[in-house]
């Protein structure tokens, strides 16, 4: 099912695919994968292998039309190495379960992880410091990038020296881009599916609307038109065009960023008005007119 797909994650090495964008599957199941695809396989795929046991492996892969190939292999049995847990800045460990609701705390951040967020068990990392870049709260550093996060979790972070009217204008952004949010008695809370650096920012820019070749031009030779639109912040909220006062449909390319537009009408030699308003997700607006001839 298509709800599924997001498990593909847990099907690959996302570690390897972050890092170097390629793709490898793993040939063993993490414990919270729940994709279906595992028929026939013996304990998940792990072998337990101990310390001076030699074993001799074979990888099948088979294609569609049954074309195969074989690798062979030897796995050669180790000391087992108990790898330190972490350690969180300020003392304290924190292990993460992949089955169980997750919660970190401290005075600056607050995190919240439902129950199937991960594919496996592991040692949480965060960090913090204080950067100039970040003027509303510190940079906090939650765990890697590499770690492959399911669902959303929730994500309060401590703002600072915010003034209070633009205190409605303020986001929680993760290695820059917005998470959204919104302010709360001193917090600003929002959502998030990835890892990364998160800090507090404030919005006060309005949408971008660029037209190309629109205003002041006749257009009568034209079949359509395109507007770039977007916002460098908290995100595109809604937009409204209206051609002489009369509301007008565009296509919405919101990947590419573009309003497209073709005229369904002859030209009749006038000139005629167009007018955009678009609007961010914490309120700056943006109206811009233009006029051709057509």
């Amino acid at each position: 099912p298509f709800t599924d797909t997001r498990y593909l994650n847990a099907l690959i090495d996302y570690e390897v695919k972050t890092q170097y964008g390629s793709y490898y599957n793993r040939a063993y199941v993490l414990p919270g994968n729940k994709l279906d695809v595992y028929n026939g396989s013996y304990n998940g795929g792990i072998i337990d292998l101990r310390e001076y046991t030699v074993l001799d492996m074979v990888a099948e892969f088979k294609d569609r039309t049954g074309n195969t190939c074989q690798l062979s292999f030897i796995l050669k049995g180790v000391k087992e190495f108990n790898y330190p847990s972490q350690v969180l800045k300020g003392g304290g460990e924190a292990i993460f379960k992949h089955n169980q609701t997750n919660k970190f705390e401290t005075d600056e951040i607050r995190l919240e992880f439902p129950e199937g967020c991960f594919y496996d068990d592991f040692a949480f990392r965060y960090d913090y410091s204080v950067q100039s870049s970040y003027k509303y709260s510190l940079k906090h550093s939650v765990h890697s990038a590499e770690t492959p996060v399911h669902k959303y979790y929730k994500v309060s972070i401590k703002a600072k020296n915010i003034p209070e009217k633009y205190q409605n204008k303020a986001v929680v952004t993760r290695n820059g881009r917005s998470e959204g949010g919104y302010y709360s008695n001193g917090w600003v809370l929002a959502r998030a599916r990835y890892f990364g650096s998160f800090g507090v920012s404030i919005d006060t820019i309005a949408p971008s609307i660029i037209p190309h070749k629109i205003d002041g031009y006749n257009l009568k030779w034209r079949k359509s038109i395109s507007i770039g639109i977007g916002d460098n912040l908290s995100g595109l909220k809604s937009y409204k065009t209206f051609i002489d006062g009369e509301f007008v449909i565009m296509e919405h390319d919101y990947k590419a960023g573009v309003l497209r537009y073709s005229f369904s009408t002859e030209p009749d030699d006038k000139v005629h008005v167009m007018k955009i308003i678009a609007v961010d997700r914490v309120g700056n607006k943006n109206e811009t007119e233009l006029k051709y001839t057509r």
